[in-house]
């Protein structure tokens, strides 16, 4: 899958591109502009089987991948690259369900980690507002990290990365929804 990953200039890949004081990457979430190893690899974790997985990991019945990959899919974040410490929506816009667990995958061989890229989860306060890094999650290549995005889960990779020039943090990332617990 790392060779099928386009790189962060390729024309007609990247359907999303983000260039603000929030954030700095490219992501793609078109099936149709997956290869073949990458599509399978996404079908994999979209299906029933994953889907099995991701709730006797959780303890949660019921869970549901978004096959949609909305805010999923291919994720690059270049030099400068970040991604602020963030809530995910809770709601998916269209499905009406809970935005509940996140699976990323990095994809970046030879990264090092003085670069920065390792996914940062803070803590928060009584009120809900982030309080400090709890853990950083480093980025190494072929690493899964799923955890959950429901209420307080405040994440994201905040510093400006250092990678030089033409060197990328990849990474896949799926969502999976639950029915919304109530209120």
């Amino acid at each position: 899958m790392v060779a099928e990953f386009p790189a962060y200039d390729a024309e007609g890949v990247w359907n999303a591109h983000y260039n603000n004081a929030i954030e700095k990457k490219k992501a793609c979430n078109h099936w149709d502009k997956f290869p073949r190893t990458t599509y399978a690899a996404f079908h994999y974790l979209c299906g029933t089987g994953f889907e099995n997985i991701v709730s006797e990991i959780t303890g949660n019945q019921g869970v549901q991948a978004d096959v949609g990959l909305h805010g999923g899919g291919w994720h690059a974040h270049a030099t400068s690259g970040k991604l602020n410490v963030h809530l995910d929506y809770s709601i998916h816009p269209k499905l009406k369900l809970e935005r509940h667990y996140n699976i990323i995958i990095y994809m970046t061989p030879d990264w090092n980690p003085e670069w920065g890229g390792g996914l940062e989860v803070w803590d928060h306060n009584e009120d809900g507002t982030p309080s400090g890094l709890h853990v950083t999650v480093e980025n190494r290549f072929n690493r899964a990290v799923l955890f959950d995005t429901t209420q307080y889960s405040w994440h994201g990779l905040p510093k400006d990365l250092s990678c030089p020039e033409g060197v990328m943090r990849r990474s896949m990332a799926t969502y999976y929804v639950t029915e919304p617990e109530p209120n």
